[in-house]
């Protein structure tokens, strides 16, 4: 894999998981990003994740606005998304707002990219169900 895929990989997957690796991972992300003209095109997403480990919502609107402003670029042929189609919907948007969301940031945004329509599920769908500890395991 490119180092690429494999910062952003593991800066969302420490992220979702709620892991202390998530500020180095996103932090080499940025890092990634931030080197070459062909890669600072994905900062938007480096950006939504270190708002989200931040709990930052006015830093995360701003990375969607970045991601929507860059995203023409990134559905073009020789990006790294090439294999996806994207013309209509970025979905990495989207379940960015969603993973915000379940992080606790009240976040609205709506743009023809990211539609509100399809980020806007009520709060309650986040919130994790308690599991219930069997007898054995207390005592034990």
């Amino acid at each position: 894999q490119h180092v690429f895929n494999v910062e952003f990989t593991q800066s969302l997957r420490f992220t979702v998981l709620g892991k202390g690796e998530a500020k180095h991972w996103v932090g080499r992300f940025i890092d990634r990003c931030s080197a070459k003209k062909s890669t600072e095109i994905y900062m938007g997403y480096a950006m939504a994740l270190s708002s989200i480990l931040e709990e930052n919502e006015g830093g995360f609107c701003s990375s969607l606005d970045k991601i929507t402003r860059d995203y023409k670029k990134q559905s073009d042929g020789s990006e790294y998304f090439q294999s996806v189609e994207k013309s209509l919907l970025c979905f990495y948007g989207v379940g960015l707002v969603h993973l915000a969301r379940s992080k606790g940031l009240s976040v609205e945004y709506d743009h023809s990219l990211i539609p509100k329509s399809l980020t806007s599920l009520p709060l309650h769908t986040y919130v994790a169900k308690k599991k219930k500890v069997s007898l054995f395991k207390k005592l034990f």
